[in-house]
């Protein structure tokens, strides 16, 4: 479904078996240009009231049609990148085509992970905590996946929940315009559909549309198991939970979500959320992943990581300032810890965009205290920047950042480790020994 080597493996099996229906009974990966515009032809002669075509299909189309049928639901990124238009910046239907840097990523990690569990035959699926920082198209592409796999695969019991119930609407209403320009050759019709869900369609997959407040009651209801009953009782193998730092009570998830998502390789689930504070369940789950303790494994996506998002063209003559610049060689250097190894390397018109916006935090803070917080939260070069900027201090950002960015190591190459400071009574019992 990610992996390129797992992908090709099923093609092979697949022509191997004859269950490919072209004329060489071969795939081919067509190009997005390609695709599109048999896409569009095969638009024209078909009469969406009767559910068939107009005229007969050339060969070329019948071998296009059984082409897709193959290989869409075995490769998410060929659906992704040829059959999925979204919503651009609130204002008009555009393809998902082309990617943004942070959705390659994302689809990279999975890759990644999906490979991983191959190799060693670990039992569980793709399963990701998502630290972020805003506006990167993680949700699209997170809701665009569970479509392809409830379109495309049948029988998917789907689950998508965000911290309030319009939130959640808000995130199903992403996959339910990939339903509906999905072409009718490539997914299944509609059984029941209301504008609140659940999403149910006639190849058996279902999508269910809760909230983080699901979560919510009193201490009698959870005497009386009423509390916390999101998931009990039902399976899911496809769940998108947004912001569940902003879930009431998130740590009931342990006890009734989770156990509802089984270890199975084909299982997809993404927490995701940007950081709220320090010592919370999002932060909690954060370290436990980072220690692989957790179901989950730890993802994260800078602010830089996306060219076209965040920029501005500098003035002519504009330099940054020295504390910019510390910045920038810090979140360089942290960088390929969480990009696979990759290097990179900021734009003048990316360090433009964050100086421009942290000076006017700055000025904001003035008079609405928490400004700069919620900027370095919001737009963090590393995890740990994000969640010590969302807890409370007696010492103020700025400061944490100078310090932050004067910060050298205590141990210098080839030193001795300082392994553990004893207090002075301690140190007397150990003379004595």
């Amino acid at each position: 479904m990610f992996d390129p080597d797992q992908i090709d493996a099923s093609i092979v099996r697949l022509e191997r078996a004859g269950l490919v229906r072209t004329a060489d009974g071969t795939l081919t990966r067509y190009s997005v240009d390609d695709a599109r515009a048999l896409t569009a032809q095969l638009a024209d002669a078909y009469d969406s009231k009767t559910q068939k075509y107009t005229r007969p299909r050339s060969r070329e189309e019948i071998d296009f049609l059984a082409n897709e049928q193959a290989l869409c639901p075995i490769d998410v990124r060929y659906f992704l990148e040829r059959y999925v238009y979204i919503r651009r910046d609130g204002r008009t239907l555009a393809p998902l085509f082309p990617l943004w840097a942070s959705q390659v990523h994302f689809l990279d990690a999975c890759a990644r992970l999906e490979r991983q569990r191959h190799e060693r035959q670990h039992p569980d699926g793709i399963l990701l905590d998502c630290l972020k920082a805003r506006q990167l198209g993680l949700s699209t592409i997170t809701q665009a996946i569970i479509a392809h796999r409830a379109l495309t695969w049948g029988h998917t019991f789907g689950l998508v929940a965000a911290n309030v119930p319009a939130q959640s609407l808000y995130l199903f209403s992403m996959l339910e315009l990939t339903c509906q320009y999905t072409p009718p050759w490539l997914r299944s019709a509609d059984v029941a559909h209301p504008a609140t869900g659940p999403l149910r369609l006639a190849n058996g997959s279902v999508v269910s549309v809760e909230s983080g407040q699901t979560m919510t009651g009193t201490e009698m209801d959870e005497a009386q198991g009423r509390r916390g009953q999101l998931g009990v009782g039902r399976t899911y193998s496809a769940c998108h939970l947004s912001e569940i730092a902003l879930w009431p009570y998130p740590e009931m998830m342990d006890s009734s979500l989770l156990p509802a998502i089984p270890r199975h390789r084909q299982t997809f689930c993404v927490r995701e959320s940007t950081a709220q504070g320090r010592n919370n369940y999002w932060h909690q789950q954060w370290q436990l992943g980072v220690k692989g303790q957790t179901r989950f494994t730890p993802f994260f996506i800078p602010w830089f990581i996306e060219r076209t998002k965040y920029w501005l063209p500098p003035p002519i003559g504009w330099q940054p300032r020295p504390e910019t610049l510390a910045y920038v060689a810090r979140a360089e250097s942290h960088a390929p810890r969480w990009l696979f190894g990759r290097a990179v390397h900021l734009t003048r018109e990316q360090v433009y965009w964050y100086e421009t916006e942290r000076t006017a935090a700055e000025a904001r803070d003035q008079f609405e205290p928490g400004s700069l917080a919620y900027f370095l939260a919001n737009y963090p070069a590393e995890p740990e920047e994000s969640f010590q900027h969302t807890g409370r201090s007696v010492f103020g950002p700025a400061l944490l950042e100078r310090l932050k960015a004067a910060s050298r190591a205590v141990r210098p190459e080839g030193a001795a480790t300082v392994v553990e400071i004893a207090p002075r009574a301690e140190l007397a019992k150990l003379r004595r020994a």
